[in-house]
């Protein structure tokens, strides 16, 4: 679970991020300041997917608050200009969902693993485990 959140995340970023800088450079070309701040909040946004997608692989914890982070922009930005804003948020929090239930998943996992006392498991080569 934890691979397929940073995979959508990365893919999703290049979308999120190429049309927010559409939305913002017309904002700027029509002269509209809030379609202009609007697509630079969507930039922000496409930049978390980023770094939420990266920490998704390793630290899915630190991913989470992240994607809640880009949810809450991405729903309280004002989306008379820039309708999408909204689904983008809506994207963020189910991409948390994912990676709090592929870190809780890895987490099972690891205690499953644990040894009886007095148990040793031999790794090839001969290193205790």
């Amino acid at each position: 679970m934890r691979i397929a959140t940073g995979i959508i995340s990365l893919f999703l970023m290049f979308i999120v991020g190429l049309q927010s800088c559409a939305v913002s450079i017309g904002g700027a070309l029509s002269g509209d300041t809030d379609t202009s701040s609007v697509g630079s909040i969507g930039i922000f946004v496409a930049f978390l997917y980023l770094l939420g997608g990266a920490f998704a692989f390793k630290l899915p914890r630190i991913s989470v608050w992240i994607f809640i982070i880009a949810g809450i922009l991405g729903f309280i930005a004002p989306s008379n200009a820039f309708k999408d804003m909204p689904i983008w948020g809506g994207v963020s929090i189910a991409l948390a969902i994912m990676s709090y239930f592929g870190g809780k998943r890895k987490k099972i996992k690891v205690d499953n693993e644990k040894l009886a006392p007095g148990e040793y498991r031999i790794k090839p080569g001969g290193k205790e485990l």
